[in-house]
């Protein structure tokens, strides 16, 4: 008598959980993109921003490359199977992450309002470093595709913060 090992299926298939982690992540880049794109010129043009400001346009096409990085990811974790431990609250993270990132574009471009932008980011940052640590617990790959995006917000950190500073 033999006994397979095999492994549990996955929670969702890999042609659901990638598509749709890839439209979750570039719905929420597209938002911060439309809110912010018309603020670039104009109110953003007008503060006084450090010397290590990266270039206007490199902003809008860095986020979206870095939410399809988050998306593999995300795409990588929500097929592991439903019992996997950790799974749902790395999901969980992902999705308060996802909400940051939604929510900072509004409230430093949209609003106007470098101080409510520097917290927003502040907890963006502690989101993102849980669901990265999450991720990794789980899935090598998935974390180190988060770490470019964990450097970038940590960096946008020190960018909302000096720009706070200097206005």
């Amino acid at each position: 008598m033999s006994f397979a090992m095999t492994e549990p299926p996955p929670a969702v298939s890999p042609r659901v959980a990638f598509p749709a982690a890839l439209v979750l992540c570039l719905a929420v880049a597209a938002f911060g993109s439309w809110v912010a794109a018309p603020e670039i010129g104009g109110w953003y043009a007008g503060l006084r921003k450090p010397v290590f400001t990266p270039p206007d346009r490199a902003l809008l096409v860095a986020w979206p490359l870095l939410h399809v990085m988050t998306a593999l990811a995300a795409g990588r974790i929500a097929v592991l199977p439903r019992g996997a431990p950790l799974r749902r609250e790395a999901l969980s993270l992902l999705a308060l992450q996802l909400a940051f990132a939604a929510v900072w574009p509004f409230i430093f471009f949209g609003r106007h309002n470098p101080q409510a932008g520097l917290l927003t980011v502040v907890f963006l940052l502690a989101a993102l470093a849980a669901t990265s640590a999450a991720f990794r617990r789980l899935d090598r790959l998935a974390g180190l595709l988060m770490l470019p995006s964990l450097a970038a917000i940590a960096f946008a950190c020190v960018l909302n913060g000096t720009i706070v500073a200097m206005n």
